[in-house]
Parts: structure tokens; C-alpha cells; sequence
């Protein structure tokens, strides 16, 4: 039997042995891949991958042509996975391809939409709303981008500010001029405001100042909503492939990504690194000391989950929730810890923060990465299988264990897994 052939068995008969939940969160079971995932499956459509990884990306690729199983891809994803590479120019677009290959269409939502998703949910259980919020974190069209309503209501605040400042200025008119401010303000076209504004916004988030001067004129004119709004001007771009395109293949000059797009990871490596020096300056710290320090991290986790809730605060108000509903539930640490990916945020940290000071095991260098492996961690609750790196995939095994028979330490390992939990729910359903 081919060597690759037995590989492949030896991984499912792993996954037959070990214990998993009794149930599916989705039929299909929706997968979650880690970045590194996709980039090299970049290199099979390169024509640069090894046959093993070939072999592994055909395999999924036929169990999501099957429906067997649900690749979804995120925010996250699209702004590690698509960062240009000026020695590889053809990877990002190879990269989306397999995005694309695999997810199909499938995404989930922006993190601060999933967050705000989740408390509306707590809230709802906890009997603070009477109505559950309807709107779930899975999309298959993907939207996987933010809620751009505010760059609508904008536009009213600019019109307003324009009108206010004509009826200021021809308040000290006298009674000819003021007719004649009037009659101006009558014949005041809106579009104008649309055409100063598409440029700005193309600019901002990449789109074509075509198809930003539409949506702002749509809305405008009161044939959209400001969310049909922002829908549409991200589905000219969310598609991996065209994403790649908009942002990189037709960019002569800035190849980084916007800022709407990145920074967090930056902010959260900042900050652990000063951690680090802090606990570097101290003298040797004996058992006692340890001990209790460690335990201090690990109630600051809390404060930290309850800073994670943030992400929501714009868009709780979107999913029709009270306005007040975010204070309320912040301020409830009870409440706050029955968030999913706000109560894991607070443990990975809190264990992140102890392997890297080393008060588990030897200190470890903090990674750039981590703030996003936050962000990827958000959607832990939400998928079936997860995929992370290695250091991190023990990292959250070990920070929020009721989540660690989802974690996938080895993406060679995904084939048998969904195998597994396909036969698993046939079997309950006989």
C-alpha cells in the first residue's frame, strides 16, 4: 500500500479513537482553516506543492464538491492570507483561488458582527431581550467584511451641516440676500455631496469609484437602505480572487493592506512585548511568587474579555438590540463570561501571557501573530473542526479545554476527522 495511502489511514483511525462531542454544530460540518492552510495549498496551484499536500487539497476540494463538508473563510484569513509578496506576485491570486476552491462562497462574518451575534444570543437566554436575534455568523456569499452603514449616515450628516451653515450665514443677510440663499438651498442637487464623497470612500476601502457613486446615490435617493448600501459595495470586492485584484493586481504603487483591514495584531503584540519587559526587570521569583502571580493573570483575564466586547459596541445597536444593552451586559462579569469568544479571548491571553513572561515552562518570544489568532479564535464556537498552528492549536487545548476536541493540530489530519463526524451523525440518526 502506498506510504501516503497508509498515512491517510492512520489518521482516521486516530480520529475513530479519540472522544468527540455528541453532536454537530452543522450538517455539513463547517471547517475552519488555519491561513497557513490555504497558502499551501497556493503552491499546489502554483504547480509548486509537494504531492502530499496535492493529495490532501484534491481530497478537500471533493469533500466540499460533495457537500460532505463546509470550508468557510474570514476576515482574518483574507488580510493574512492575501498579503503581497513582490519576490512571489502570483501567490496571493493562487492563494484565492483555493480559497474559493474550498470555501465556495462560505464565510463568516466580521469578528465585531460574531461578537455582537453572540451577546444578543446571551441576552436573549438571559431574558434581557424578548426577541432572539435572527441574523447567524455564517454567510454563503461571503460576508466576511464589516458594516459600512456609517459611511451613509454620513452623508445625511453632511447635508445637514450644509444646509445649517447656508441658513447661519444668511441669518446676517439682508432680506435680497436671503431670498437668494434660499432659492440656492432649494436647488441644491444631493448627488453634488455624492460626488465629493465616492472618491473618498473608494479610496478608503478599495472599491471602484463607480460602483461607491451608485450605492451612495441609490441610497440617497431612498431606493436602498444604508446596510443594502454596504452590502453591495463590498460584493463587488469580497470575493477572494477579486479581492486580490482590487487591492494588489490593479495597485501600481501601495501593496499593504488598509487600515481597516489590519493593525489589531500590531496593538496586541505591542502590548504583550511591554508585559514581557516588565517581567524580565524582576528579580528571580521563587514558587510562591510565581504561583501568585500567575494566579493574578489569570483573573485579569475577565477584564480583558470584558475589554474584547468593544468589537460589538457599534454593532449591537445594528442587530436591533436596546441601546443601553451593551453597558448593561459589559459591566456583568457573570454575563460577560457566558460570551463565547469574549470568555476564551480572556484565557488565551491570560495562558498566553504566562508561557511568554515564563511562568509556564521557559519564557516563549511573543508573536506578531497572536492578535490575529485572536481574532481566528473568535469562530471557535461557531465551526465544527478548527484549524490553528501548532503552538497555538496547544494553546487553546489547554486555555479553553470544553473547546479542545474541535482544535486540529495537523491539517493531514482533516480527511479522517470529517469522516469521522460524518459516520458519527449518520449513526445517531439510524
Amino acid at each position: 500500500m502506498p506510504r501516503r495511502r497508509q498515512n491517510i489511514r492512520r489518521q482516521r483511525d486516530g480520529w475513530r479513537n479519540r472522544s468527540y462531542p455528541t453532536g454537530m454544530l452543522h450538517s455539513p460540518p463547517t471547517v475552519y482553516l488555519d491561513t497557513q492552510d490555504y497558502s499551501r495549498f497556493g503552491t499546489v496551484i502554483e504547480g509548486r506543492g509537494s504531492a502530499e499536500t496535492e493529495g490532501l487539497y484534491k481530497q478537500l476540494v471533493a469533500l466540499a464538491d460533495a457537500g460532505d463538508a463546509t470550508f468557510a473563510c474570514s476576515m482574518p484569513i483574507m488580510s493574512e492570507l492575501l498579503s503581497y509578496n513582490d519576490n512571489l506576485p502570483g501567490i496571493s491570486d493562487a492563494k484565492a483561488q483555493a480559497v474559493e476552491a474550498l470555501c465556495q462562497g462560505h464565510a463568516l462574518k466580521h469578528p465585531s458582527r460574531v461578537v455582537a451575534i453572540e451577546m444578543a444570543r446571551v441576552a436573549y437566554d438571559q431574558e434581557l431581550v424578548s426577541v432572539a436575534p435572527e441574523e447567524r455568523p455564517h454567510s454563503n456569499d461571503y460576508a466576511w467584511y464589516p458594516d459600512i452603514e456609517d459611511v451613509f449616515a454620513n452623508l445625511h450628516d453632511r447635508i445637514r451641516a450644509m444646509k445649517d451653515e447656508h441658513i447661519n450665514r444668511a441669518s446676517r443677510l439682508n432680506r435680497a440676500a436671503r431670498r437668494m440663499a434660499q432659492k440656492q438651498m432649494r436647488s441644491f442637487d444631493p448627488m453634488t455631496i455624492v460626488n465629493e464623497a465616492a472618491p473618498e470612500v473608494a479610496a478608503r476601502f478599495g472599491f471602484s469609484e463607480a460602483d461607491a457613486h451608485a450605492s451612495l446615490g441609490e441610497f440617497l435617493q431612498g431606493r436602498i437602505s444604508s446596510r443594502e448600501g454596504s452590502r453591495r459595495m463590498f460584493a463587488t470586492i469580497a470575493r477572494p480572487t477579486t479581492f486580490v485584484q482590487a487591492y494588489f493586481l490593479a495597485n501600481d504603487g501601495d501593496k499593504s493592506l488598509p487600515a481597516w483591514i489590519s493593525g489589531f495584531g500590531e496593538q496586541i503584540a505591542g502590548a504583550l512585548a511591554k508585559f514581557q519587559n516588565m517581567f524580565a526587570a524582576l528579580p528571580p521569583l521563587d514558587d510562591a511568587s510565581r504561583s501568585s502571580i500567575k494566579s493574578l493573570i489569570a483573573r485579569q483575564a475577565s477584564g480583558f474579555s470584558t475589554t474584547f466586547l468593544n468589537l460589538a459596541k457599534d454593532e449591537l445597536p445594528k442587530l436591533t438590540m436596546p441601546t443601553d444593552l451593551f453597558e448593561k451586559m459589559s459591566r456583568d462579569t457573570a454575563l460577560v463570561n457566558k460570551v463565547p469568544s469574549a470568555s476564551n479571548a480572556g484565557k488565551l491571553l491570560s495562558s498566553y501571557i504566562a508561557q511568554t513572561v515564563g511562568l509556564v515552562g521557559s519564557a516563549s518570544k511573543v508573536e506578531r501573530s497572536f492578535g490575529g489568532d485572536l481574532m481566528h479564535a473568535v469562530y471557535l464556537p461557531h465551526v465544527d473542526l478548527w484549524r490553528a498552528d501548532r503552538r497555538f492549536a496547544h494553546l487553546a487545548k489547554l486555555a479553553v479545554p470544553g473547546f479542545k476536541n474541535k482544535v486540529v493540530t495537523r491539517c493531514t489530519e482533516l480527511p479522517g476527522a470529517i469522516e469521522h463526524l460524518l459516520r458519527a451523525d449518520k449513526e445517531r440518526h439510524q
